[in-house]
């Protein structure tokens, strides 16, 4: 009876020399178990049970050929001997091919591992960038209403404004009438008229009685003065405070519309950024779904609009 050498069912070569053994119980060439186990599936061939590097055993023994090893195959004609070869090349190829589309079955694997790391690490992008957006919305709102209430109290100290200012063009008008009263009296005092009208007095009038009659105007004439010095005095000093709060607002204003216009130029960064990433997501085959939703994605609110119809109001 004569006995064939095993094979290799990787390589299909017979199992003489250089062999290691799996914790599963197989034989294989150590040279083709290394290209499975360090290179592809870390898979026993046979059994397909998991084998680590570190597990593997490697034997050796001698082979000690028989007296002949021909009869066992003595039998084949020349034929079929070619046929016997023809399929041995054949099992070879079938093994490289197997071997390929494992290796290919890896990369695929692979390529499927990092496309799902680039669609969570896109979705998380998206999300926070919605976040921002959201963010944004909100600090825009309320720095237009903060605009608007400025707008309101600025035109609030206008009309306080121009209402203090009026009254005080009255006041001056006044005290310039007085004025030019009280230089008229001075006038009277001291031209004829006023002596004439004295001497007439007199015949009428005693001496206590025309200074009482004096007295008298003069003292409604300064009081008038002091009352209406007085009046002028407040109104310039709420002239002063109305102006000072008018400025005041004007530069919070001020500060307001350039905090409003840096909150739009960041906007419309964060739109470009957007826009840029779901292009970049469609370009790498990402899952449809989310490129159509990045693809459409819109602002949540127009800052241009709000700042032109803001400045329509101004």
């Amino acid at each position: 009876m004569y006995w064939e050498a095993p094979t290799c069912v990787i390589c299909l070569n017979e199992l003489s020399a250089n062999l290691t053994v799996t914790p599963c119980g197989h034989v294989f060439h150590l040279e083709c178990m290394e290209k499975c186990v360090f290179n592809r599936c870390k898979n026993c061939p046979l059994c397909r049970n998991r084998v680590l590097p570190s597990k593997l055993t490697n034997i050796s023994f001698a082979l000690i050929p028989a007296k002949s090893a021909t009869p066992a195959i003595s039998g084949l004609s020349e034929e079929e001997m070619k046929d016997l070869q023809a399929l041995q090349n054949r099992a070879r190829e079938a093994t490289k091919e197997k071997e390929a589309l494992e290796l290919k079955i890896d990369l695929t694997e692979k390529f499927l591992i990092e496309k799902e790391a680039q669609i969570k690490w896109f979705q998380e992008m998206y999300e926070e960038e919605t976040s921002k957006t959201k963010n944004f919305k909100r600090r825009y709102e309320e720095t237009l209403a903060q605009l608007q209430s400025f707008q309101y109290e600025s035109e609030k100290y206008q009309g306080l404004f121009n209402n203090a200012h009026k009254k005080l063009k009255e006041v001056e008008t006044k005290v310039t009438e007085l004025e030019n009263v009280s230089k008229l009296i001075e006038e009277l005092e001291n031209t004829q008229s006023t002596v004439t009208w004295a001497n007439l007095a007199k015949e009428k009038l005693t001496a206590e009685e025309q200074a009482a009659h004096f007295y008298n105007a003069l003292l409604i004439t300064t009081n008038s003065m002091k009352n209406l010095e007085k009046e002028m005095k407040e109104l310039k000093d709420l002239n002063n405070n109305t102006a000072q709060q008018f400025s005041s607002t004007k530069r919070q204003l001020l500060m307001v519309r350039k905090e409003n216009e840096n909150l739009t130029k960041q906007m419309s960064t964060l739109e470009t950024q957007l826009n840029t990433s779901s292009l970049k997501r469609k370009t790498e085959d990402a899952p449809a779904i989310l490129v159509e939703n990045a693809m459409n994605f819109q602002p949540m609110f127009k800052p241009k609009k709000a700042l032109s119809l803001l400045a329509s109001r101004q």
